[in-house]
């Protein structure tokens, strides 16, 4: 069983994503999985979603490798070097890369009892 993320660093994350829903709507997501390729967004989405993702990779305790074996199961065909460039905000995924990470993410979480934390693209656009 992996370990569970510490307490303080979940309050953290849950903070920073707590204000982007407040700033970027509910959050509420479901457990659908992306069926398009939308738009790239303007460097202000690509930065809040770059946050939304970064935390919930922190929450999940999952590691960049098993965060991107899980985005090639639900459909994804990003290669782990562009993974890495999303998560650092060298560049921005496109809402179907983005939504397919959320899914990933979101889907751990709620397997360690944590909800589902990560906004989807429509979530984060303004």
């Amino acid at each position: 069983m992996p370990a569970q993320p510490s307490h303080v660093l979940v309050d953290a994350v849950q903070e920073v994503l707590a204000g982007l829903r407040r700033h970027h709507g509910s959050g509420q997501n479901t457990r659908q999985k992306p069926t398009q390729r939308p738009r790239q967004g303007s460097q202000g989405e690509l930065c809040r979603a770059g946050a939304s993702l970064r935390a919930g990779l922190a929450l999940s305790d999952m590691s960049l490798h098993q965060l991107w074996v899980a985005c090639l199961g639900l459909g994804g065909n990003q290669e782990l070097d562009e993974l890495r460039s999303y998560l650092s905000d060298e560049c921005g995924a496109s809402r179907y890369d983005h939504d397919i990470l959320a899914q990933a993410l979101n889907e751990r979480c709620a397997d360690l009892d944590l909800g589902y934390p990560v906004a989807r693209a429509d979530e984060i656009d303004t």
